[in-house]
């Protein structure tokens, strides 16, 4: 069995039911890259109203965050989201 951790929109993280206190940070830290992920999804759009240089700098952020290494949740370095 397993628990799911969550934080707004974006997608929950699975976390076993004997999951360590590391491993349960390391969700937090991911389920936290999924919310912010989730809340840019509209950048990508076609019809989002952004120009493409602009559509390219938030295709840049979200990758970021997908290569977020959580391995450590004490030393992430957040990427900066684009303005």
């Amino acid at each position: 069995m397993a628990n799911f951790y969550k934080i707004g929109i974006g997608n929950p993280v699975s976390i076993p039911d004997n999951a360590s206190h590391l491993e349960n940070l390391q969700a937090r830290e991911k389920a936290r890259r999924n919310n912010y992920i989730a809340e840019t999804d509209w950048t990508q759009f076609a019809d989002n109203g952004l120009t493409s240089a602009k559509r390219d700098e938030w295709k840049t952020y979200r990758q970021k965050l997908r290569d977020l290494d959580t391995s450590d949740p004490d030393s992430i370095t957040w990427p900066t989201k684009p303005s």
